[in-house]
């Protein structure tokens, strides 16, 4: 894989200091380039960008990781990223406006795929905002009219090619089949951009979860994404004093841990916090339960 490497000028969060920072604007610059003509390698690229700009010691751990991640994106492949089939919710297409409406409740998603007889059937997806149109008018409801295209790939595309396909397309979900076209997962733009920068929100998402929010006793449930001078100030506590840069609690967890850890991991810091992970997936840690030892 080859890309044209443009001139790119990283701005100094402080002026005098070579103290530079890479931002999702870059990963995304260098993303977009990856479907153009190409002229030097992806490692060239990246690898260019981090020499040229004197970045070795001054980009965190989480920027080196989301480096690390760019340059892998080239190799992978739809079933390496995909939502495996079993973890796939979907409706009939023969469902009633009360049990889309049920589903949305109870899954919390804003696209749901809709198939036949069973899953190797998906002839579609229904988006929330579409739904939410007959609201009032339950009785002019169909589901052909709120029925939106999806696309189809084998599992070896590479992510590249999909990114490709879904741009080209504009449709943001695709259904990765086996050697025999039945259905072996589902993968998202999201999944695709989250590869290299991380989590991101969905699109129609109007407001956050607060990032700390206390549950019981001094237990509070923390974000992955809060701040982590929120931790520290919340509890009395120093956490970055002997660990790498870092700026969010899942990166801090993420470079003491040295893992993303499974749900229900615990585990204590020499800082007297007690930490509980309670969500996370292979690529993030998305919320813990924080106290102080007894």
């Amino acid at each position: 894989m080859r890309i044209y490497m443009n001139e790119m000028k990283i701005k100094d969060e402080h002026p005098g200091k070579n103290n530079h920072r890479l931002t999702f604007k870059y990963f995304m610059f260098l993303l977009a380039k990856i479907i153009k003509p190409k002229m030097i390698t992806l490692e060239e690229s990246v690898n260019e960008l981090i020499k040229e700009h004197d970045l070795q010691d001054t980009i965190n751990s989480e920027e080196k990781v989301m480096l690390q991640n760019f340059v892998d994106f080239k190799d992978l492949k739809a079933y390496e990223v995909m939502i495996p089939r079993t973890f796939i919710i979907g409706i009939t297409e023969n469902a009633t406006f009360e049990e889309l409406k049920q589903k949305f409740i109870e899954e919390e998603h804003t696209r749901i795929p809709v198939f036949r007889e069973n899953l190797d059937e998906i002839i579609g997806f229904v988006h929330m905002k579409d739904f939410i149109l007959f609201v009032g008018k339950e009785d002019e409801f169909k589901m052909e009219k709120v029925l939106r295209e999806l696309i189809y790939v084998p599992r070896s595309m590479k992510l590249v090619d999909l990114l490709t396909k879904m741009r080209q397309a504009r449709i943001h979900i695709a259904i990765v089949l086996d050697e025999y076209g039945g259905t072996e997962g589902l993968v998202t733009i999201e999944d695709l951009v989250e590869e290299i920068v991380g989590d991101i929100r969905d699109e129609h998402d109007d407001s956050e979860e607060p990032e700390l929010v206390k549950v019981e006793g001094g237990t509070i449930t923390v974000d992955g994404k809060a701040r982590i001078e929120e931790i520290e100030e919340k509890f009395k506590v120093d956490l970055a004093k002997d660990e790498d840069d870092f700026e969010t609690f899942g990166g801090f967890i993420l470079a003491y841990l040295g893992k993303i850890p499974a749900i229900g991991e615990k585990f204590d810091h020499p800082s007297g916090l007690r930490i509980e992970i309670i969500d996370a997936d292979k690529r993030k840690i998305k919320k813990a339960k924080v106290r102080i030892k007894d």
